[in-house]
């Protein structure tokens, strides 16, 4: 089975849903300008997806959580290559995480890709249907239906958010009003992006220097609007 179309015509939703009902195995290759995601469906559940230009987001989860180092995700990213596996099982293998813990990121991860593949208003997509070779993954059956309403959740929210935010090319900068108690209030991931937030840099340059995806920024940086931390 084969399914070639454009994201005008189906979307993304819609041919996760049939892939699922269908229960297929095959690769679900989805892109727009160049860009390509590869999601890997098997018998009707994603177990992995891969995203361009971004060499070990998994790592980035892990150690945005503190679960894990720079030295232990470059140590296991030397290895996965050597080995020819993916990320995450290098570092069950290493001990460096549970599988309970993999299984819980990768979902973050796989959330996240299908997350910014919602918002494309653009692009074609193809599925192979095809065997796996999955020697190089711990394999998890990631059930579609519940990451089609977590992301569609998502979706809507930020939808709500970019009304204040409408687009990255925005300036913030501290507001006056701001309290020091305030920011005694805030958890680490919102002092993190407090601190890149001069005046000079947009919100597209914060997002690539704090490492969080568009939906996570956008609502730290919404928080700090409604409650006055920051201003335009």
């Amino acid at each position: 089975m084969a399914l070639v179309g454009a994201l005008k015509t189906f979307s993304l939703s819609t041919i996760l849903q049939l892939l699922s009902h269908e229960k297929m195995t095959g690769i679900l290759r989805v892109n727009n300008v160049g860009v390509e995601y590869q999601i890997f469906i098997l018998e009707g559940h994603i177990i992995y997806a891969i995203q361009p230009l971004k060499k070990a987001r998994l790592g980035d989860l892990l150690k945005q959580d503190g679960l894990l180092t720079e030295n232990q995700i470059q140590e296991c990213l030397v290895i996965s290559k050597k080995e020819k596996q993916a990320l995450g099982k290098t570092l069950v293998q290493k001990g460096f995480i549970s599988s309970d813990e993999l299984k819980q990121f990768l979902y973050k991860q796989v959330e996240e890709i299908l997350f910014t593949l919602f918002l494309w208003e653009s692009g074609d997509f193809q599925f192979k249907e095809m065997a796996l070779n999955l020697k190089w993954l711990v394999v998890f059956k990631l059930n579609i239906m519940k990451l089609i309403l977590d992301t569609s959740r998502r979706v809507d929210t930020l939808s709500f958010i970019e009304k204040q935010i409408p687009n990255d090319t925005i300036l913030f900068q501290l507001s006056e009003k701001a309290e020091i108690d305030d920011k005694k209030k805030l958890n680490p991931d919102e002092l993190q992006v407090l601190s890149l937030i001069n005046g000079a840099r947009t919100v597209r340059d914060i997002m690539d220097e704090s490492g969080f995806d568009e939906f996570i920024l956008y609502k730290i940086l919404y928080s700090f609007i409604t409650t006055g931390l920051i201003e335009k």
